[in-house]
């Protein structure tokens, strides 16, 4: 923030003031900037709005804090049954059925920093689409192709942010 300010007062585009000869020395004045306060999560908003994504954990800006919940390492264990699992958007793939209806693959990190998939056929594709960037809770059931493990989803929900502080 103080950089900001500096540059700010260096590059404004306020008058020059002509150049004049004094009888006397005159004491330049030092203006100084006040402590600027800062919230823990400016920098993740700026980094969002500049580049897109957060450079710290998405799930640390999260309103409701999480446990610690299954994520990637877990699915292979947890074959074939109901599993909750919550992770960061970093894809999504769109392909159609031979009917034509639209199918998505979506692909997460969890909270460990493992990717984790998650297949989403029409009904549920339909019914819970996606919505941007951000952290979702993802239900269904663990399933496996070809040695990969991914989540059959039956319920998609993106989780809300706290609100930026920059602007509470």
């Amino acid at each position: 923030k103080e950089l900001l300010w500096e540059a700010h007062m260096h590059l404004s585009k306020g008058k020059a003031k002509p150049v004049k000869k004094e009888l006397f020395a005159i004491e330049q004045k030092e203006y100084k900037l006040p402590t600027l306060n800062m919230h823990e999560f400016e920098a993740a908003y700026d980094e969002m709005e500049i580049i897109g994504f957060p450079l710290a954990a998405p799930f640390d800006l999260l309103e409701t804090p999480l446990e610690q919940t299954l994520g990637s390492l877990d699915l292979p264990g947890n074959l074939g049954k109901p599993i909750v699992v919550y992770g960061y958007l970093v894809t999504i793939k769109e392909t159609k059925t031979k009917s034509g209806k639209r199918m998505r693959f979506g692909t997460w990190i969890d909270q460990s920093g493992a990717f984790l998939d998650s297949v989403h056929f029409p009904p549920q594709a339909e019914k819970y689409p996606f919505r941007g960037r951000g952290v979702y809770r993802i239900e269904g059931r663990v399933t496996e192709e070809f040695g990969c493990f991914a989540v059959d989803c039956q319920k998609l929900e993106k989780l809300p942010y706290s609100p930026d502080p920059r602007y509470a």
